[in-house]
C-alpha cells in the first residue's frame, strides 16, 4: 500500500531535512586556497561562519522566529529580552498603587460602611475614592496624548536610525568589483611568456591586497572589535595586508596615526595600473582609465562609510527619547490603573493590564532597535556585522577569483 505524505505533518520535517543538508555542505566545503593565488592570510572558519551566518539569517520561518524569542541562547537579543526590565520596572509600581487601593489607602470617607466581601464596581468605589478616581482619569487622557506624540518621534528617529544603518551597508565595499575589473583590464593570454604571467599574478594579488588593507584600516577606526584585532603594525604585517617596508612608508609622516591615512594604499594600487609605468607592471593593461575610476570608487565607499560614522545624529536626541519614554511608563502606571475593588487575591490576576505591558514592550523595543542600529559595526554578537569575518571571506574570495583569472575557463 502506497504512502501518502500529509503535508501538514511532515513539512516541518521536510524542512529540518533540508535545512541539516544545506548546513551540511557549507560545512563539508573546502575553503583552502594555493599559497601561490593567496592575498593573504585568512581563517576559513571564518569563511563558513560568514556563510552560515547569510544562510541562518534568510531560513528563519515565522514558528522559528516566534520560538527565539523563549530560547536561552538567542533570549538577551529578543524583544521579551531587552523590554523585560521596563516592563518589570512598570509592573511593581502599577502594583504598588494596585495594593495600596485595594487596602483602601485613598478611601475619603471612613465613616460609610461597606462589606468587605463585597466587589464594588468602579461606579461605587468612585464615591469614597473620588481623588484617586479623578487622578487615574487624567492620567488616562495625558497618556493617550502622550502615546500619540511619542509614536510620531519614535518613529521618525527610528526610521532615521535604520535609514543610516542601511546606507552604511550598502556602502561597504566589496572586493569582488575590483576582481572583476582586473578579470577585464589585465593581461590573461602570455602564452610562453612566464615572466610576464607572474608578473601578472603580482600584480593582481597586489592591487586587491592595498584595496583589502585600506578596507581594514578604514573600518578598523570605526569597529571596536576590528580595532582590537589590528591595533599596530605588526597585526597588519601578520594579516599578510602589508609588508614592513610598505609599513615603514606610510608611518613617515604620521607614526602614530598612520591608520588615520587609509586612503593611501588605494593610491598605490592606483600608481600600479599607471599608463606610464609598463616596466614596473610587467604586464599588459587596458583602458587604466575605467580601471582607476573603479579604484576610486571602492575608495569614495569608504569615505562614506566613515563619514557616516563620524558624523552621528545627535545623542541628545535618543536621550530625550528615554526620558520620555520613561515618563510615558509611569503615565501608564497610574492611567492603566484597576478601579474596582475586589477584597479578594483574585483582583492580581484581573487587574493585569495586558493591553499596556504590550504597548510598552513593542514602543521599547521600537527605541532598542534605533539603539542598537546606530553602528552596525560595533560590539553586538547578534545584530552587528562581523568585520573580522568579513574581512577573512573578502581575502578568500578574491584569492579563489586570481586564481579562476590565472587559469581562464575559456582556454581549458
Amino acid at each position: 500500500m502506497k504512502k501518502i505524505k500529509l503535508p501538514c505533518l511532515s513539512k516541518k520535517g521536510d524542512d529540518d531535512e533540508k535545512y541539516e543538508r544545506e548546513v551540511n555542505v557549507i560545512l563539508q566545503t573546502d575553503y583552502d586556497i594555493e599559497t601561490e593565488y593567496k592575498i593573504a592570510d585568512y581563517n576559513p572558519e571564518y569563511v563558513k561562519n560568514e556563510y552560515l551566518d547569510i544562510f541562518h539569517t534568510t531560513s528563519v520561518g515565522n514558528a522559528n522566529l516566534l520560538m527565539s524569542a523563549f530560547h536561552k541562547k538567542t533570549f538577551k537579543s529578543t524583544i521579551l529580552g531587552v523590554t523585560w526590565k521596563p516592563v518589570l520596572f512598570f509592573l511593581v509600581l502599577y502594583y504598588l498603587f494596585q495594593i495600596l487601593y485595594q487596602c483602601e489607602v485613598f478611601r475619603t470617607c471612613s465613616d460609610i460602611d461597606h462589606e468587605t466581601d463585597h466587589v464594588e464596581t468602579e461606579e461605587e468605589a468612585a464615591v469614597c475614592n473620588r481623588v484617586w478616581h479623578d487622578w487615574v482619569a487624567g492620567m488616562k487622557e495625558n497618556e493617550s496624548t502622550a502615546t500619540r506624540y511619542l509614536t510620531f518621534i519614535l518613529g521618525f528617529y527610528v526610521g532615521q536610525m535604520i535609514k543610516r544603518w542601511w546606507d552604511q551597508v550598502k556602502s561597504l565595499p566589496d572586493v569582488d568589483s575590483i576582481t572583476n575589473v582586473m578579470a577585464g583590464f589585465i593581461q590573461l593570454e602570455f602564452k610562453d611568456d612566464m615572466k610576464a604571467k607572474d608578473a601578472a599574478l603580482d600584480l593582481k594579488k597586489k592591487i586587491v591586497r592595498y584595496c583589502l588593507l585600506s578596507w581594514t584600516m578604514c573600518l578598523a577606526s570605526i569597529s571596536p572589535p576590528l580595532q582590537e584585532k589590528f591595533k599596530i603594525g605588526e597585526n597588519y604585517i601578520e594579516k599578510g595586508l602589508i609588508t614592513e617596508k610598505e609599513l615603514m612608508a606610510i608611518q613617515a609622516d604620521k607614526p602614530s596615526c598612520w591608520k588615520d591615512q587609509w586612503w593611501i594604499p588605494i593610491t598605490w594600487a592606483i600608481s600600479l595600473v599607471n599608463a606610464n609605468h609598463p616596466e614596473s607592471q610587467g604586464c599588459k593593461i587596458k583602458d587604466q582609465k575605467d580601471f582607476i575610476g573603479q579604484l576610486n570608487r571602492f575608495q569614495s565607499k569608504l569615505h562614506d562609510v566613515a563619514l557616516y560614522q563620524n558624523n552621528p545624529l545627535p545623542l541628545i536626541y535618543g536621550q530625550a527619547l528615554m526620558v520620555a519614554i520613561y515618563s510615558w511608563i509611569l503615565l501608564g502606571v497610574f492611567a492603566s490603573q484597576y478601579l474596582d475593588i475586589q477584597h479578594s487575591a483574585s483582583v492580581i490576576f484581573f487587574s493585569i493590564p495586558w493591553f499596556q505591558i504590550v504597548k510598552i514592550i513593542l514602543i521599547y523595543a521600537w527605541m532598542k532597535v534605533a539603539n542598537i542600529v546606530r553602528n552596525p559595526f560595533g560590539l553586538d554578537d547578534h545584530y552587528d556585522i562581523n568585520l573580522e569575518e568579513m574581512l577573512d571571506h573578502n581575502i578568500w574570495k578574491a584569492s579563489v577569483s586570481i586564481k579562476h583569472m590565472d587559469n581562464p575557463i575559456y582556454l581549458h
